[in-house]
Order: C-alpha cells, then structure tokens, then sequence
C-alpha cells in the first residue's frame, strides 16, 4: 500500500465527517468522495476501508435530499459488503443499526418524494437483523430483545404514516430503477394487522426475557438467586402489561 495515499486517505475521511457534522453537506460529500476514491486504489476494490466513508457519505447525500446519488451509493455499499469475508457479529449488527436509522431518517425528511419507501428499508433491515441473530445465536437469545423493541416502534411509526385516505399506500423500486406505486389494505385492515404485529412482538419479547432471568437463575443456582429471580419476573410481569397497556392504546388513538 502507498501510506502517502494511506495518509490522504484518512485526512479526508476527518474532513468529510467534520463538515458532515457542521452541516456543510457539500464539502462533507467532496472530502468523502476522495477518501473512497484513495481507499479504493491503496486498499483495493473490495477493501473494507471504504465502508466508513461510504456510510458517511450516505449520510450527507441523504441529508442533502440527493435521492439519486444516495441510490447510487446504497447500490454500491451493498454490492461491496456482499464480496467481503465474514464479518464478526458485532460489526453486522452495527451496519444494520446505522442503516436502520439512515432510513428511517430519510424517511422523515421534508423533501422526501416517497418516504414510504426508506420506512419499508427501515423495517425491512429489522426483520433482517433478527432473522439474522436468530440463525447465528437462536430463537431465544436476549440479543435479540433491542430489537424487538425498536421493531415494535417502527411497527407503530409505520401504522401512523399510513395515508389517511381509507387504504395503506405501497411504493417500491423496480429492477428497472422505476417506482411503483398503488393501494392495498384498507385503513381497518392495515391497523387490524398492525395490533397484531404488535402483540406477536410483545409475545416474543416475553418469552425471550423469561428465559434469559430463568438461565441466570440455573447458572448461580442458589437461595438467593431464587427470590432475586422471582423479584425480576415480578418487575418483568409489570412492564410487560404496561407495555401491553400503551401498545393498546396507541392503536386505539389513532385517527
């Protein structure tokens, strides 16, 4: 590797996050265009060096309402990450979460033509992210609790952007970089399965956090950690019917 362009690199890489960070969207996305380019030629191709600017880079462009280049990007990030070795569970869940709220973002900014669409991503990614976990640590697994949570919001954040017309609209991205769009559930049907969603979460969430304070109970295995787990599924029964409590509620309020 030439540590000159090692070096640039990295300058530029400091430079976009910090103009990201100031707000100055375009000079963020000239320092990071840079920084890509010389990882690219230094690192090679496929290199990992080029994630960190891409996902910054990402940022700007989003921020920027430059909906074509952001395509553009997310096209080559995902194509980049499918060519590279595997990566450590951490790192996985790290991408999904920055991705996550990129999306979720995007789909709340002002000048956003379709931002049913970056919520459909933001959605997507979860449901990914937990399929993901579950074949890598198992079905019950408490890593697996975040992101229940976060998918029982953005269940409920979907629910709430659904156009108020009578039906949910849909939109997606074509092979042929168009978009379609059109209705399907009605309002009823889409809020019916939606609550639905929602209570299967809850469940799930439940479950999950039953066995986690059960197996810290059989691994101490003592008198104490007997009335400490019963204590811990007390509290748990509580926030469970709190959460429960809201969940119904939400749903009910909406108009």
């Amino acid at each position: 590797p030439n540590h000159f362009n090692e070096a640039r690199a990295q300058a530029f890489l400091l430079a976009g996050q910090a103009a990201l960070e100031d707000g100055d969207l375009s000079l963020a996305q000239t320092n990071l265009d840079q920084a890509i380019q010389l990882f690219k030629i230094n690192e090679g191709l496929y290199s990992t060096e080029q994630l960190a600017p891409i996902e910054q880079l990402m940022w700007a462009q989003m921020r920027a309402g430059l909906w074509p280049q952001l395509d553009t990007s997310l096209g080559y990030y995902y194509w980049l990450l499918e060519r590279m070795e595997s990566t450590t569970l951490d790192a996985q869940l790290a991408i999904a979460k920055n991705m996550r709220s990129l999306y979720l973002e995007a789909a709340a900014h002002p000048n956003n033509p379709m931002p049913p669409r970056h919520l459909s991503a933001a959605l997507r990614t979860n449901w990914q992210t937990l399929s993901y976990i579950e074949a890598t640590l198992g079905p019950q697994h408490p890593a697996l609790l975040p992101w229940l949570y976060d998918g029982l919001l953005l269940q409920f954040i979907e629910s709430r952007l659904n156009e108020r017309q009578g039906l949910t609209n849909y939109q997606y991205k074509t092979d042929g970089s168009e978009f379609i769009s059109g209705w399907s559930l009605s309002r009823r049907e889409a809020k019916a399965m939606s609550h639905s969603i929602g209570l299967s979460l809850l469940d799930r969430i439940e479950t999950i956090s039953r066995a986690s304070i059960q197996a810290e109970r059989v691994q101490a295995d003592d008198q104490d950690s007997t009335a400490e787990e019963d204590q811990r599924q007390q509290q748990l029964k509580a926030a469970l019917a709190l959460y429960r409590g809201d969940w119904e509620r939400l749903i009910d309020n909406e108009n």
